[in-house]
């Protein structure tokens, strides 16, 4: 850019900023698309978004009063109704122990990126 007469040094300078990205080396600009996939990745774009709601019919939302009133007297029937199953049985001050089952395996091996277990019994 010292070479240059002033006249030039504009159009140099922007030629140059222009041809950067042809002239990096590839760590560079592996770096270059790494950072811009990082700025991106939270962006939804619109094509990909899955539209709920129609602008055309004003209607900005999935759900209706009623169907919410219908799910709620479905989970009270559930929680609450005579087919209640766990939720009777159990009381905050009276938790059940835990019973585990513990399955022991003899070995495993590791054969051509495969496990192999070998499930005879454990002494």
């Amino acid at each position: 850019m010292a070479g240059l007469p002033e006249s030039e040094r504009d159009v140099g300078e922007r030629l140059r900023r222009h041809l950067q990205f042809f002239f990096m080396d590839p760590m560079m600009k592996w770096r270059l698309i790494l950072f811009a996939e990082l700025r991106m990745s939270h962006i939804d774009f619109m094509d990909d978004t899955n539209t709920y709601y129609m602008i055309q019919e004003d209607s900005f939302a999935s759900f209706s009063y009623d169907t919410s009133l219908v799910h709620r007297e479905k989970r009270n029937e559930i929680l609450h109704g005579e087919e209640a199953t766990a939720t009777k049985k159990i009381h905050f001050n009276q938790i059940p122990p835990l019973e585990l089952c513990i399955n022991r395996i003899a070995s495993v091996i590791v054969f051509n990126n495969t496990y192999e277990f070998d499930i005879s019994e454990v002494n």
